[in-house]
């Protein structure tokens, strides 16, 4: 049959931090990616993602509370993040006596992508419990399961949800399929975030049957495949009504950077003593690596950090643990910088400048303003101020900066076009520089991609090596 509706709005909302409780707790998938900011940015996402699930059960309750449906099976693709904050709309693709597609979109992009089949259920046969059922409070914290093992997972527990919960939360889509099918849709966010593959997970689809007569009251899984090359894995999935399967990556963990003792090995003892070093962003990343360097050679170092004060902590108690000087500043480069460098501990002689904002985010045009000046605060004006304040008419000792540059300007990444361009803004910043500030001697290299927080995916790739890369420059600078 022909198809109808072409394209209905069905609402819209923004996803708060509230929400984000809210469903962990109904739910049971409380992953750091989804209510952890400082976690989430050491991610690939950048920034806290909606639980995919709970966008997928809002759009369902819109679509079913809007006619009556008879679901027969759903189908999922998780394309892009939704982050928390962004005003999602749902939208009808196209509807016919077979199905219903939906669309989740944020800023005319499509982040989710849900087919809803329409018709009889089929009849669920009783299965013999394979494993033990594992109570509603496992695991507590989300597995970090190690790749390699993932073949062998499987195992059973026992849905969150309360029926008042999900009923409050979803009652067209309770209406329509029965809480406890809702309950298990609920439990596979947790099944991912949490259990399988855990802490390391992104949620990319699931195609399920809804069934009639189900015995089953807990939701079951099994590892049917794990593909290295793309590391994913498919995992069948049974419970309260439904059977099915689903398909989760299992992210890279954030990127350890090495240890002082390491770095210290490649830097002659001393060679640093009188220098007085600013990090701008030296609390994880290339930052980490610049700090440990410099206060390994025996440098004065002042790492900052934007948010998150423990890993800035972190960084520098292993630095003083090795016998290193270094302080701790919190500084926040979208703010004007000479204000906030005025309580510095000491006059910096050499600044590395590694401030950065998340460059992966989802993108929903082929150029975003906002996100382009967002880049440019970053790696071009916020430049310019630390030099000034650092190095400006009142202050008569000289600077030597370092300004990281990508080999993005000439190689971009799909999604990375205003991240490039302000890269190269930088470049043409710090030549102009040169010549116009005297008492700053500007050191800009295009880095190779290496392995960072930022850059790491869910497939391995090709990235230079940090430590050669970095310490050539410190050792220059």
């Amino acid at each position: 049959m022909a198809r109808k509706a072409n394209w209905m709005n069905l609402g819209s909302r923004t996803f708060t931090i509230s929400d984000q409780e809210a469903f962990a707790e109904l739910s049971g998938d409380g992953n750091p990616m989804h209510m952890d900011g400082v976690a989430a940015r050491r991610t690939q996402m950048g920034a806290m993602v909606v639980h995919g699930i709970h966008g997928v059960l809002w759009a369902l309750d819109l679509a079913c509370g809007s006619a009556p449906l008879d679901v027969r099976a759903i189908k999922v693709n998780f394309a892009l993040p939704i982050y928390v904050g962004d005003l999602a709309t749902v939208l009808v693709a196209s509807r016919s006596d077979q199905r219903v597609r939906l669309q989740v979109v944020v800023d005319r992009t499509t982040c989710t992508t849900i087919t809803i089949e329409l018709g009889q259920r089929e009849a669920a046969s009783a299965k013999p419990p394979a494993q033990p059922v594992m109570p509603s409070s496992w695991p507590e914290q989300p597995r970090a399961l190690d790749f390699a093992d993932l073949a062998a997972e499987g195992g059973a527990f026992a849905p969150v949800g309360r029926e008042a919960q999900v009923s409050s939360a979803f009652p067209g889509l309770v209406g329509a399929i029965g809480v406890q099918r809702v309950t298990a849709l609920a439990a596979l966010s947790r099944l991912v975030g949490m259990i399988c593959p855990g802490l390391h997970s992104i949620f990319s689809g699931l195609s399920v049957d809804l069934l009639e007569q189900d015995p089953e009251t807990a939701i079951r899984y099994r590892v049917v495949q794990a593909d290295d090359r793309f590391r994913l894995a498919r995992l069948a999935v049974s419970g309260p009504g439904l059977a099915g399967e689903l398909m989760a990556f299992a992210r890279l963990p954030p990127v350890a950077q090495p240890g002082i003792a390491e770095i210290a090995m490649g830097i002659p003892q001393g060679a640093y003593r009188s220098a007085v070093v600013l990090v701008i962003g030296g609390s994880r990343g290339l930052g980490e690596i610049a700090a440990k360097a410099c206060a390994a050679g025996g440098a004065h170092v002042i790492a900052t950090y934007a948010v998150g004060r423990e890993e800035a902590d972190r960084v520098a108690n292993e630095i003083r643990d090795f016998g290193g000087i270094c302080d701790v500043m919190q500084l926040d480069v979208r703010r004007r910088l000479a204000e906030q460098l005025i309580g510095l501990p000491a006059r910096p002689t050499h600044l590395y400048y590694f401030a950065t904002g998340p460059i992966a985010l989802r993108r929903t045009r082929l150029l975003d303003p906002d996100v382009l000046a967002e880049f440019m605060r970053f790696y071009a004006t916020a430049f310019v101020e630390a030099c000034e304040a650092l190095a400006g008419p009142e202050n008569d000792m000289p600077l030597r900066a370092f300004y990281p540059s990508s080999v993005a300007v000439e190689d971009t990444p799909k999604g990375w076009v205003e991240y490039a361009m302000a890269k190269a803004a930088g470049e043409l910043l710090c030549r102009e520089m040169s010549l116009q500030m005297p008492r700053v001697d500007i050191v800009m290299r295009r880095l190779p991609r290496l392995l960072t927080d930022q850059t790491a995916t869910v497939r391995s790739a090709a990235s230079a090596s940090v430590l050669d890369t970095i310490l050539p420059i410190v050792a220059e600078m």
